[in-house]
């Protein structure tokens, strides 16, 4: 037994020492790509982060990771030697943002910061498990977000809306009104073309997303519109369509390659053109201005509501 006892003595002891010897090789990789000694600042540390993150992340939230880096962090701390920036720091950082933050030195939301604190986590965690750094704590600090009351059409709202739009049943007001049915994100219905629409059964297909994101460094124009896979993983899905509204749909397919919005295939609509579209057809409708996502609140409710009925159903 003793011989036992000293092999499994013996195993934690290789166990330590490699443990050990991983760390040293993290700061000595630290010391030799970051130039600055086993002590590197900030903005080191930040780009080999970003490095690391791109192959794992989509274009656009790398693009979202690089804005937060250097318009909010980068200002606030690159010359800085990581392991030197404290709690407090990362406190009063936070507090500056909220008070002053943005262009306009007007403050900024705390979602944007909470957002940067967010990608600031994400960096020190690196700094800590990639490079053997010794840096300090920060979860835990956020800035509250405001009670805002959700958007959503009432019954009377979104009858009117939809008499509105089968009324005027244009491709992007039969997009608008399928959206009212199925939920769907507004950079998802900008980039559903006719094919997403089965022509043999009341299903539709969610396989990607239409959004624009900003192009880095110089480059002109400072922006592009972008297709590319949905949010998540989850949001690639099927969704049955109601056979009232799938007929309707039936009655104004177009090409399988054009999109839904447009009705052809060489022009699209982006998002933002569809926010002042629905705010168009808001006002023909008489309903007060609110945001393309009440749509998708509406369906959530309506799935809700549907659910608690079944299981009152099944309780009695």
């Amino acid at each position: 037994m003793a011989g036992y006892g000293e092999g499994i003595y013996r195993h934690k002891e290789i166990r330590l020492k490699k443990r050990n010897l991983t760390t040293v090789l993290k700061r000595v990789n630290c010391a030799s790509s970051a130039g600055t000694g086993i002590h590197p600042v900030f903005s080191d540390v930040s780009s080999e982060w970003l490095i690391s993150q791109k192959p794992q992340i989509k274009e656009s939230s790398y693009v979202k990771y690089a804005n937060m880096v250097n318009a909010y962090l980068n200002p606030a701390f690159a010359p800085r030697k990581i392991e030197e920036i404290s709690r407090d720091d990362v406190s009063s950082f936070c507090i500056a943002l909220v008070n002053s933050g943005g262009q306009r030195s007007s403050g900024l939301s705390p979602k944007t910061i909470n957002d940067a604190l967010s990608v600031l986590r994400s960096i020190f965690r690196y700094a800590e498990e990639e490079k053997g750094l010794n840096v300090s704590n920060i979860s835990g600090i956020s800035v509250k977000l405001p009670y805002r009351p959700m958007n959503i059409l009432s019954i009377s709202e979104q009858k009117n809306l939809e008499e509105y739009l089968r009324k005027e049943l244009t491709p992007c007001n039969m997009g608008i009104l399928l959206c009212m049915y199925t939920g769907l994100r507004i950079g998802e219905i900008c980039a559903l073309t006719w094919k997403d629409i089965s022509s043999t059964e009341p299903v539709l297909y969610v396989n990607k997303t239409m959004q624009r994101i900003q192009h880095m460094g110089d480059a002109r124009p400072k922006t592009r519109v972008m297709i590319s896979t949905p949010k998540s993983s989850r949001s690639v899905r099927a969704i049955p369509l109601p056979s009232e509204i799938y007929q309707l749909l039936q009655e104004q397919r177009k090409d399988n390659e054009a999109y839904v919005l447009t009705g052809t295939g060489s022009r699209y609509m982006e998002p933002r053109s569809l926010e002042n579209r629905f705010k168009k057809a808001l006002d023909h409708a008489g309903i007060k201005h609110m945001g393309f996502h009440a749509l998708r609140h509406y369906v959530e409710c309506l799935i809700m509501v549907s659910l608690s009925q079944k299981t009152s159903i099944q309780a009695s």
